[in-house]
């Protein structure tokens, strides 16, 4: 039987997640301890020593980061909760990081258990990239290229192309990364209302064309790139756009 805490600042989603533990997960998990801010956090964290941490990402005074720079160590699971959107879970989970949103799904929630489960306890890089995500109001996602770690905004990207090394992310301003990250996942991460498939080889980011210069068989962007496609995959993302 694993100990587990709750850190929320909402009385409610505390009562929630432990009714979901006590009639679901009773078998795996017992809560052992709650809190509803930083320095309870803390405090409940180093009595009951868990092996697991279920911590609200943002709180009243601050974020789940800050309690975890006050313990001298990490020797726990753990697995954020968050109110935010969709993109912002996928861009935690590509992080490495363990996240549920609100409100929490039950198939969801078990899955996630499993998987930490079957692992080691995140890495300190992993809950750094979570933090810093945090302080960029999730407007960047991190990227791993040959030279390190280097956390990139979705908006100054054109479109990601699949390569033999993984994916090529090209930007606005003609710069290029790759990443050994697959074009599918790169991809998920991007999903949105801003970027389009185009033959399963680019995913493009349609805030950036240049609608009044695409020619045929050829996107064009405003920061004057052009990309060669097939004239139907054109007709695709036009459409998806309400141009046609």
């Amino acid at each position: 039987m694993r100990r587990a805490v709750i850190v929320d600042d909402e009385v409610k989603s505390i009562e929630v997640l432990k009714a979901i533990v006590e009639q679901f997960f009773d078998d795996k998990l017992v809560i052992s301890g709650t809190a509803s801010d930083i320095v309870a956090g803390v405090k409940v964290i180093k009595e009951t020593k868990p092996d697991l941490a279920f911590l609200d990402i943002t709180l009243k005074e601050g974020d789940s980061f800050q309690i975890l720079r006050l313990l001298d160590k990490i020797d726990f699971d753990i697995i954020f909760i968050t109110a935010y959107d969709e993109y912002t879970v996928k861009a935690l989970q590509y992080s490495g990081i363990n996240v549920l949103f609100k409100p929490i799904d039950i198939e969801e929630f078990e899955k996630t258990i499993s998987k930490i489960s079957e692992s080691k306890n995140q890495s300190d890089e992993a809950i750094e990239i979570a933090r810093h995500l945090l302080q960029s109001k999730f407007t960047k996602i991190p990227v791993t290229t040959e030279k390190g770690l280097t956390f990139i905004s979705p908006a100054q990207i054109d479109y990601i192309e699949k390569c033999t090394q993984g994916t090529c992310i090209k930007f606005s301003d003609f710069s290029t990364l790759v990443t050994n990250k697959s074009f599918e996942t790169m991809a998920n991460v991007l999903e949105s209302n801003s970027f389009k498939n185009a033959s399963g080889l680019f995913f493009i980011n349609i805030s950036n064309l240049e609608i009044n210069k695409t020619q045929r068989n050829k996107l064009v962007f405003l920061s004057g790139a052009e990309l060669k496609l097939e004239q139907e995959e054109i007709n695709l993302i036009l459409k998806a756009i309400n141009i046609i």
